[in-house]
Formats: structure tokens, C-alpha cells, sequence
């Protein structure tokens, strides 16, 4: 049910627009939007309304920071792994879908910040833990997707009339909304 609801939107937002969107970039946007939804939905503990309703009734805080900032603290493990593997997707969707992300350091400071979107956004979660590791290790992934595409694939999916899309911000800001509202 829920991804029927971040679909729905999203169709939304693509017929307000009146987007005109060739084929390819429509399949890439499609795992794009999937992509997100596994990552912010399910898997990095993303605030939402119903945890910070039941935190009210209980009088407790919704603002619980558990922060690691010392990198490297503990031994590389199986979580360094996949939070690698996570971001690896988005680094190879940005310079797919987007001619500004074929240059390198902006895939890595989009891929920086959306990490640290979660991060910031994991102090208002209960049970998370806010980590300079995750981030560094997102943005690794983020750097592993780019090459991929820059050296061994050259996929491309926008159009020459896309260069001003800024669907790279709408999308993981409609996923983000309805995980909250969901």
C-alpha cells in the first residue's frame, strides 16, 4: 500500500508538471523512485508522524541525537559494507538521468548531502544512531556508482531539452514527505 501512495504522488508530480520525458529517463526515474523508497522507507530509519505521535502521548522528546563522530572508531564491518553498496545505485542514477552530475565532484556533493540529509535526520528517530562513518561511507558508494557509469557503461537517459530538470531534488523530497506522512 505505501508504495502505491509514493507512486501516486509521483504521477502526480509528473502530470502537474506536464513533463515531457522520453522513455529511457521514465525507467530511470521509475528505479530512482523504488531506489528511494527502499532506502529512506525501510531501510534508514526515517523519521515519521506515527513514531513522533506516540513519542507526544508519552511526553517524550522527538529530538533524540546518538552521534559517532570520531571515524573509525570501531572496525570496518558488514553495516560499512552496505552502506557502501547503498549509495553505489544513487552514484550511478545522477549521471544517468542528469548532465550536471557527469562531473564528478557534484555527483560526490549531492551523494554527500543527501547522506547527510538521513544522518541529520536519524537525531529524530528513536533507535538510530547519527555516524561520520555512514556518511563517509555513503559518499564512497556515491564515488563507486560515478565511476561505474564514467568508465565502464556511458549510459545516458535525459533528453537535450532536461537540462534545467531538477527532478534530483523533487524526487527524494516526495519520497522523504510521504515516508513521514506513511
Amino acid at each position: 500500500m505505501d508504495v502505491a501512495i509514493y507512486m501516486g504522488v509521483w504521477g502526480t508530480y509528473l502530470i502537474l508538471e506536464r513533463k515531457r520525458i522520453n522513455l529511457h529517463y521514465f525507467i530511470w526515474s521509475l528505479l530512482l523512485i523504488f531506489y528511494l523508497i527502499a532506502a529512506i522507507g525501510y531501510l534508514v530509519g526515517f523519521p515519521d508522524l506515527t513514531e513522533w505521535t506516540e513519542m507526544w502521548k508519552i511526553n517524550q522528546s522527538i529530538f533524540h541525537p546518538n552521534f559517532n563522530l570520531i571515524p573509525f572508531q570501531k572496525i570496518i564491518d558488514g553495516s560499512t559494507l552496505l552502506n557502501i553498496l547503498f549509495f553505489i545505485p544513487l552514484g550511478v542514477a545522477l549521471p544517468v538521468m542528469w548532465p550536471q552530475f557527469k562531473r564528478l565532484p557534484n555527483t560526490l556533493l549531492y551523494g554527500f548531502l543527501f547522506s547527510l540529509t538521513i544522518e541529520i535526520s536519524q537525531m529524530f528517530t528513536f533507535s538510530r544512531i547519527t555516524d561520520v562513518n555512514d556518511l563517509m561511507m555513503n559518499t564512497l558508494g556515491t564515488l563507486i556508482g560515478w565511476l561505474i557509469v564514467h568508465y565502464l557503461f556511458h549510459w545516458q537517459a535525459y533528453a537535450d531539452g532536461q537540462r534545467m530538470n531538477r527532478d534530483y531534488i523533487i524526487y527524494p523530497a516526495i519520497v522523504m514527505f510521504c515516508c513521514f506522512l506513511i
